[in-house]
């Protein structure tokens, strides 16, 4: 809700699966994803593989309620534009999203 009343156009999935079905299908209008790390039927990492062979160039930003420590090793070879730890503020998503889309 936040980021539509920012005026984002936002595209939602319930799992990684799904999320990949609809970046597909929206591709030309998604300038930024934002997934979780831990998600049913695939995984953040699974669902960042997969769209970067779709658009090398799409902002993807990952959010997760890992330590940091844990994220950094386990993150390391992803190709993300950043990392949102959770919880995190209304007005960091919001800062988030602006700094990175693209």
């Amino acid at each position: 809700m936040l980021l539509r009343h920012k005026g984002y156009k936002v595209i939602s999935a319930s799992n990684g699966a799904e999320a990949l079905s609809k970046f597909s299908e929206h591709q030309a209008e998604i300038g930024l994803v934002i997934t979780d790390f831990s998600m049913p039927v695939m995984d953040g990492p699974a669902l960042i593989k997969a769209i970067r062979q779709i658009s090398p160039s799409v902002g993807i930003v990952l959010c997760t309620g890992m330590e940091m420590q844990d994220t950094c090793d386990e993150i390391s070879g992803l190709d993300i534009n950043g990392t949102i730890f959770k919880p995190f503020s209304a007005s960091a998503l919001a800062e988030t999203v602006s700094e990175h889309i693209g």
